[in-house]
């Protein structure tokens, strides 16, 4: 699924950069202030709803990335070979 991003704080920038760089998705300024709604912002949202709407590529890339994190090995398989590093060097 293709994503308007609105990053807030914290790693919400950094996150919206990856979203951005890897073509899934777009990013829309935001306010650092709370309750402060910078101008435009809704016409922003609009116009990067519809954009990924009219474009097939951000939705043909959503599509590749959720077929990869779905076939990468899950990170708890990897927890015994953590365990066992940790055991070897105790």
């Amino acid at each position: 699924m293709p994503m308007v991003v609105a990053p807030l704080f914290a790693d919400q920038s950094y996150n919206a950069s990856r979203v951005v760089a890897a073509g899934a998705g777009v990013s829309v300024a935001t306010s650092l202030d709370p309750g402060v709604v910078p101008p435009g912002l809704p016409e922003d949202v609009r116009s990067a709803v519809l954009h990924l709407l009219d474009d097939p590529v951000p939705r043909a890339t959503s599509r590749e990335l959720a077929y990869e994190m779905a076939h990468h090995t899950p990170v708890r398989t990897l927890i015994p070979a953590f365990e066992a590093i940790a055991e070897r060097q105790a």
